[in-house]
């Protein structure tokens, strides 16, 4: 899942819900995804944000997800392609983001299809989602993959005038706030969100989080 348009306000709304009234603090670092989960793997980062199960089977979860990813299709406007299997997608040039899963999509389509950039452009680095988007715009690819969360925060936040449209949803998943298994507290930290979530959640404070950013909550 991107990070690429998280502020340091929604950054704080992260903290709240990481850590009420548990002593700690939150440092964030904006990294490539892929680096992202290699440096915590490693042990470098404490934890990553965004996290599906799949990508990262290894690292410590908590019991509660943060969210669940919709990765979704979007084409210009007026485009009449839209998603209706994997076959469907040999119709189009699709742009990616280097090492994301878009869940079980990497494996079914994307890693088979990277050396024909007919079928599949990937970028990297830590604005990829601006570069397809340009791409998109500039009708070099003819359709990106995203979480829809993540698309949507885009518009909002730069008042791009919204030139897309969605053309169908790949994959949903749940996604965490997730811990090195190299860090010795990777397990300390996940209990602390796994008994943060539910309290937040009956408190309305996950609410009011969720409304700065334009999002309901996921098990409603």
């Amino acid at each position: 899942m991107s990070g690429d348009f998280l502020d340091q306000d929604r950054l704080n709304g992260l903290g709240s819900i990481f850590i009420p009234g548990a002593g700690h603090t939150l440092a964030y670092t904006r990294i490539p995804w892929s680096r992202a989960i290699q440096e915590t793997r490693s042990g470098k980062h404490d934890g990553i944000v965004g996290v599906g199960r799949d990508e990262a089977p290894d690292f410590i979860f908590p019991e509660h997800e943060l969210g669940v990813a919709a990765h979704t299709f979007f084409v210009k406007q007026g485009s009449p392609w839209r998603f209706a299997g994997l076959a469907s997608l040999d119709q189009i040039s699709l742009g990616v983001i280097r090492n994301y899963s878009y869940g079980d999509l990497y494996e079914r389509y994307i890693k088979p299809n990277e050396g024909d950039e007919k079928r599949v452009q990937i970028v990297s680095g830590g604005n990829g989602l601006m570069q397809n988007i340009r791409k998109l715009a500039l009708e070099r690819i003819d359709a990106l993959v995203e979480d829809r969360t993540v698309f949507y925060y885009f518009p909002r936040q730069t008042k791009t005038p919204d030139l897309f449209s969605e053309a169908g949803v790949a994959y949903t998943e749940k996604v965490y706030i997730a811990f090195s298994p190299e860090h010795s507290n990777a397990q300390k930290y996940a209990d602390i969100l796994s008994a943060a979530m539910p309290e937040l959640r009956t408190s309305g404070k996950l609410a009011e989080i969720l409304e700065k950013y334009g999002v309901h909550d996921w098990v409603e």
